[in-house]
């Protein structure tokens, strides 16, 4: 998980399920989320973060939820993968809070390949407002 410069979180899914990592009032939750991850990796926890990386894009259709994730985290938005769309772009949702990049250009993605263009999972950031 990172913060660009421009206030864009990128992270693997489009949920706020990171936040269980998390240490109430915690100054730098990117940071400690990430060590945290980097903890369990080192002690063969991965089945707790599996759970947590392959859960549903909540981001679609809670916008609560996605706002306060915004807000914990300090971002702007939101950009993610995981879970593949069908169209032909990322997808954007409320307002670009949220761009799914997962267009299913994975080679391992049976249920997806080929089926949208490189463009549904590369493309540029469109600018914040």
């Amino acid at each position: 998980m990172i913060r660009l410069a421009d206030g864009t979180l990128a992270q693997h899914c489009g949920s706020d399920t990171y936040a269980a990592l998390l240490e109430k009032n915690e100054p730098d939750p990117i940071d400690a989320i990430n060590a945290r991850v980097r903890e369990l990796l080192a002690n063969g926890e991965e089945a707790e973060l599996w759970e947590m990386l392959s859960g549903p894009n909540i981001f679609a259709t809670q916008l609560q939820r996605l706002d306060r994730w915004l807000e914990v985290t300090g971002s702007r938005r939101v950009v993610f993968g995981h879970k593949p769309h069908d169209n032909a772009r990322p997808e954007v949702y409320h307002g670009g809070k949220a761009v799914n990049f997962d267009g299913g250009f994975s080679r391992f993605h049976r249920r997806y390949r080929r089926l949208t263009p490189p463009a549904a999972t590369v493309a540029p950031l469109p600018p914040l407002d």
